[in-house]
């Protein structure tokens, strides 16, 4: 009979159909895992990354906090921080600045401050992000150059800086 030939086939065409429904579910299920598995590295990765910034920015903070002193900055504090949104992203963002407390307490952005001030706390955040370079690298250097570092700052203030750089190029053995 014509409908037992082609029932025959419907049936054949059906058990083909249901072999490759079974098989596109099953390429569904390890595509959907690999990508389970993808976004499990990726916020480890992004986890791992998180915690190198947090400890590169407290050595960065101690370093930092080391140089101030030296250059008459008794009672400040100079803190790095980074918004906590660059680590939600995948790549690294903006969203680097410092916090900087006075001998009075107060606290505000680095971009708060003005002359002579500002250029004191911009030495010790270069001096700071150079020693800690240095001992990241394992390196040392027998010079340093610096760029107008007297800018900005009062006569009394660039005497202090001159005495700072000669008893750190002295106490270093650098030439400045």
């Amino acid at each position: 009979s014509p409908y037992t030939e082609l029932l025959a086939a419907a049936e054949a065409q059906h058990t083909q159909l249901e072999s490759e429904l079974r098989d596109l579910h099953s390429r569904k299920h390890q595509a959907e895992l690999l990508q389970q598995h993808a976004k499990t590295w990726g916020a480890g990765f992004r986890s791992i990354r998180s915690q190198m910034v947090s400890d590169a920015l407290s050595q960065f903070e101690l370093e930092i906090e080391a140089t101030l002193e030296a250059l008459e900055l008794i009672g400040w504090s100079v803190r790095p921080k980074v918004d906590p949104k660059v680590f939600e992203s995948e790549r690294v963002a903006s969203g680097f600045g410092f916090d900087v407390t006075d001998p009075t307490g107060k606290e505000r952005d680095l971009r708060a401050y003005s002359g002579g001030e500002l250029q004191r706390v911009k030495l010790a955040i270069q001096l700071g992000l150079g020693a800690m370079v240095e001992q990241l690298t394992n390196t040392s250097w027998n010079f340093e150059v610096w760029d107008e570092p007297s800018q900005f700052l009062s006569e009394e203030g660039i005497q202090g800086l001159f005495a700072s750089l000669q008893g750190r190029a002295q106490r270093l053995s650098k030439k400045i």
